[in-house]
């Protein structure tokens, strides 16, 4: 991840090959609850546990899927290869690593960048897909062309002992005129 103005790779995890795994940033607010009380950068704050984020069950569910991959056959390398990337302080790197450390998430990198908007830096990179709570940060990489979602947060606990995504392609749209049409299509499909 060349592109990043800081990477630091996680020597704790197993690095896979970015060329043959499929690579998934997620956005450090989607990891944890960064609240700004949360990442002040006090002495000593930075081995406080952050709050999970809507992904943290994601990644999870994630790392599941490749350590039974990798019982099944240990030189697999079509595995799931999570990175973090934020923006935010450099105070709170420290605390979004530990935090990543503190709940067993196997993230291989943490990429911090100095820029506002980063969609272009990972269009450089071997990102597949792109997770994040910000509909503009979202936005931005899909315009790049890099598959994104916006996730929610939710209210129940989601299971981190099976992956389940749910793609509703329906609900992305890229201009006025597929806009009307998927309204059109919605109000057809009713008999409306």
């Amino acid at each position: 991840m060349e592109q990043c103005e800081n990477v630091i790779l996680n020597t704790d995890v197993k690095q896979k090959d970015s060329n043959r795994a499929i690579v998934i940033a997620v956005s450090s607010h989607a990891v944890f609850d960064l609240q700004e009380d949360n990442t002040e950068g006090d002495k000593g704050k930075e081995n406080l546990p952050l709050k999970q984020g809507p992904a943290l069950p994601f990644i999870k569910a994630a790392q599941m899927v490749n350590e039974k991959l990798l019982e099944k056959n240990p030189e697999e390398t079509l595995l799931f290869d999570v990175i973090i990337v934020s923006n935010n302080r450099p105070e709170s790197h420290p605390q979004i690593i530990n935090g990543a450390k503190h709940y067993g998430l196997d993230i291989s990198r943490f990429c911090f960048f100095n820029d506002e908007d980063y969609s272009e830096k990972l269009q450089s990179t071997n990102v597949k897909l792109y997770l994040s709570t910000d509909q503009r940060d979202v936005g931005k990489v899909l315009e790049k062309g890099i598959p994104a979602a916006l996730l929610f947060k939710q209210d129940v606990q989601a299971a981190t002992d099976q992956l389940r995504v749910l793609f509703i392609g329906d609900a992305l749209v890229s201009s006025e005129d597929s806009e009307s049409t998927a309204k059109v299509q919605e109000r057809n499909s009713f008999g409306l």
